[in-house]
């Protein structure tokens, strides 16, 4: 008899929470107020950018692609515009004190550190393409035209950060595993908070109801109107999204707290009720999902209302 033992290692994420709470209240501030950040949310939704979002129940959610894209633009927004760096601790020349002249790094570069990712260094790209090295106690973003006014530790380097990021984006396989890691890293934080997630597909709802596709895109597929894309196709839960859904909702209706997990009661029906409902330009996503009695779902039926704010303690106050 050949017994099949689980790999339980696919079970669990190496999470290093880096900047992710600072990074998570960026994401919670754009998906509160998309008003204030359409410039970035146009780069993203824009240009057939929502249609990576429109099929259903990925796993890779449409948290983790937002949080992805979001984490994206704030690598690229601190390499092209002039930042405080920060200390690495690998980075470091040769006998130097650990944090006396350290190498002052990106904020990308101390990423790829902290999850432990080989990488090509900015002082790499620049011995590559024969640059002169930086000195040590290199610390500072400085622009070609500032180099009359800066100090002996100072460096013009013209574009050369601009420079690196391309080469990143085109050689560097380490940099979709480092998204794939921190945006996994913001989905584990904030898949527990139902308000943000009604903001976020709020967001992506005025996306998808407002999407134009190329003439090659098939829509009947995923919406309702065919070739006019306005609500999505009710699908399939599968059976891993109600799960994740009744784990974090704890087996109870979010509006009135009624036990719906089948280990407590028979009788009570759960349902897994779309936050923005499909008939408002809702996702079939895991994220957009909550728990709802037969009562509570009936009411709230295909209207945009709050989701529930109750939640259980972890223990008794």
């Amino acid at each position: 008899m050949i017994v099949t033992v689980r790999d339980r290692s696919r079970d669990f994420a190496d999470n290093r929470f880096h900047r992710t709470y600072l990074l998570a209240n960026t994401i919670d501030r754009i998906a509160s107020n998309p008003f204030g950040y359409l410039h970035d949310l146009e780069e993203i939704f824009v240009n057939g950018g929502i249609q990576s979002y429109l099929a259903p129940f990925q796993k890779t959610s449409a948290l983790h692609r937002f949080a992805r894209s979001i984490i994206w633009h704030n690598f690229y927004n601190h390499m092209m515009t002039p930042v405080t760096l920060v200390p690495s601790d690998v980075q470091k020349f040769e006998g130097a004190p650990l944090y006396d002249e350290a190498v002052w790094v990106l904020p990308i570069e101390a990423a790829f550190e902290e999850y432990e990712l080989e990488f090509m260094t900015f002082n790499d790209y620049r011995e590559a393409c024969d640059l002169p090295a930086l000195p040590p106690g290199f610390h500072r973003h400085v622009r070609s035209e500032d180099h009359k006014s800066c100090d002996s530790n100072c460096v013009a380097i013209n574009d050369d950060y601009g420079n690196y990021w391309n080469e990143l984006q085109i050689a560097e396989p380490s940099l979709d595993l480092l998204l794939d890691r921190m945006s996994d890293e913001i989905f584990y934080v904030m898949f527990g908070n139902r308000s943000f997630l009604a903001h976020l597909h709020k967001l992506l709802a005025m996306y998808v109801t407002n999407a134009a596709f190329d003439e090659d895109f098939d829509t009947s597929k995923l919406f309702k109107h065919g070739t006019y894309a306005s609500t999505l196709k009710r699908q399939r839960i599968p059976s891993w999204a109600k799960r994740a859904v009744e784990f974090r909702d704890r087996g109870m209706c979010t509006y009135c707290q009624r036990q719906l997990g089948t280990l407590h009661t028979p009788i009570n029906h759960a349902n897994f009720d779309h936050i923005v409902p499909l008939a408002k330009g809702g996702l079939n996503d895991a994220t957009n999902l909550q728990l709802l009695c037969d009562d509570c779902n009936n009411k709230k039926s295909a209207r945009s209302e709050p989701p529930g704010h109750l939640y259980e303690r972890w223990y008794p106050v």
